[in-house]
């Protein structure tokens, strides 16, 4: 099927969920609900959410049997998972019956990244670590700001943290990662340059993202992202965001010129990540002394 004509598909798909989900008997996921979110569409993969009862979950069956009847557009079983949390007993037997895909277990990849609401382990990261040391491509998962800050262990061992993986260096990273005029090689220090690319600004504008829509209604609920405190229920993302934001505070001295700062890196409508990498680098290099 020609990528155009997928596209048809999906937004067909899209048209028929909005429909459905004004059905009494349909519930919105918990996260999803202040964002009326039924489905996340990749470039070939689909995720549909719900609430785990079997009368949301038909819906969305039934939407995907619409969906192949006209389109011929079928769902592979095989290929296939159902992702149940909090749902137990003779109602999950039930839908895992009904439904006809396998329970998926955590975590799930996206384009070789290991994906999970917990912690991922250094194990599952291996086989993707063997690919960018093959390939070298190890920016096209720091360009990816609304997906995760790269865990501490994929930076050291691809050279983004202090010794470049571990190995014993006569100089230290943190100085061939510097400018040329300052000495260094004019390399990027990996950890600094996500850093900067999950920066709180899209948070503090409200852009119109769904992940930053996610972060206002399911963390923030109408508090500012400077003044948020994190707690031990908040996700992974949030926390770094968190840590990220207080660096970005403390290279400004104050929230208040860290605001100003910030929005002087806006350029036309697109921010400027490099400006934040250079403010968060010297911060970096003043902590190392």
């Amino acid at each position: 099927m020609s990528p155009s004509l997928f596209l048809f598909c999906m937004e067909y798909l899209s048209r028929i969920l909005k429909e459905k989900a004004k059905y009494p008997y349909f519930k919105y996921h918990p996260k999803c609900r202040a964002n009326c979110i039924t489905h996340i569409g990749f470039a070939d993969d689909l995720m549909l959410y719900s609430r785990g009862d079997i009368a949301s979950i038909g819906v969305l069956m039934e939407c995907l049997n619409k969906l192949e009847e006209c389109s011929w557009l079928m769902v592979s079983s095989a290929n296939s998972n159902i992702f149940l949390a909090g749902v137990k007993g003779i109602v999950r037997d039930k839908i895992l019956e009904g439904i006809g895909f396998e329970e998926g277990k955590f975590p799930v990849r996206y384009l070789g990244i290991p994906l999970s609401p917990m912690k991922v382990s250094v194990a599952e990261f291996s086989p993707f670590l063997e690919v960018l040391k093959l390939f070298g491509c190890i920016s096209f998962l720091c360009l990816q700001p609304s997906l995760r800050r790269l865990p501490p262990f994929v930076l050291h061992s691809y050279g983004g943290g202090e010794g470049g993986g571990g190995m014993m260096s006569r100089v230290g990273w943190k100085d061939i990662c510097c400018p040329k005029e300052e000495g260094g090689l004019g390399l990027k220090h990996i950890k600094t340059w996500n850093m900067a690319l999950l920066t709180v600004w899209n948070i503090h504008t409200n852009a119109e993202t769904l992940w930053v829509k996610s972060v206002h209604s399911i963390y923030l609920r109408g508090q500012s992202i400077w003044e948020y405190v994190s707690g031990d229920r908040d996700s992974y993302l949030m926390k770094r965001l968190i840590i990220i934001r207080d660096a970005v505070v403390r290279a400004y001295r104050s929230r208040k010129r860290a605001i100003s700062g910030l929005s002087k890196m806006v350029i036309g409508r697109r921010f400027a990540s490099g400006k934040v990498y250079d403010l968060l680098r010297r911060g970096v290099r003043r902590s190392h002394g």
